[in-house]
């Protein structure tokens, strides 16, 4: 990091403090200063609480509950709270594709919710039909959670028509029709 990058964001950092303590209930000002901790000073408790903050000045930031779940998930190992902030920011957002499809990774990875984890990848290909890993995603879950190998192939395919070059979704396409598809 060049000193000119620590200089900015020391300014930075106190501009949004210093927004703060004039007016405490500035949401952007928490919302950006979150980031910062959480960025650039790797202050996560720091962060944590400035997400929150920007959270009970405005409820509807949808932003701050994403942020914050993705923060006690890879940080505070918090899953319980991750996913009830997820929850919230898609009553706020239904439509929110980060939400949808961070909700619809933890219930698979965390909370073993394989029904709730279709769900919620069949609802972030309706928000983007053109998001390839949540099609590559919910490929492998009916492949491997569903048997519904012919769901997987359609998603597989599907992911590929969108980005060919995705490594990742070649081989799981072709480790499909290996073992599913032999004719």
């Amino acid at each position: 990091m060049l000193a000119s990058d620590v200089r900015q964001y020391k300014k930075a950092k106190k501009y949004f403090e210093d927004v703060i303590e004039i007016d405490s209930k500035f949401t952007n000002a928490h919302f950006n200063l979150a980031v910062l901790f959480e960025t650039h000073y790797l202050d996560f408790d720091s962060a944590k609480f400035h997400y929150e903050e920007a959270i009970k000045t405005n409820p509807k930031v949808t932003n701050a509950y994403i942020n914050l779940a993705l923060l006690l998930k890879h940080r505070f190992l918090d899953f319980h709270k991750a996913k009830n902030l997820y929850e919230s920011a898609i009553i706020i957002e239904p439509n929110s594709t980060i939400a949808l499809y961070d909700l619809a990774a933890l219930l698979t990875t965390h909370f073993s919710d394989f029904d709730g984890a279709k769900f919620y990848y069949e609802e972030t290909i309706k928000s983007d039909p053109t998001f390839a890993f949540a099609h590559n995603n919910l490929a492998q879950l009916l492949y491997i959670h569903f048997s519904d190998f012919e769901g997987a192939k359609l998603h597989l395919e599907t992911a590929l028509g969108i980005d060919p070059h995705l490594e990742l979704v070649q081989n799981n396409l072709s480790q499909l029709l290996e073992k599913h598809f032999k004719n």
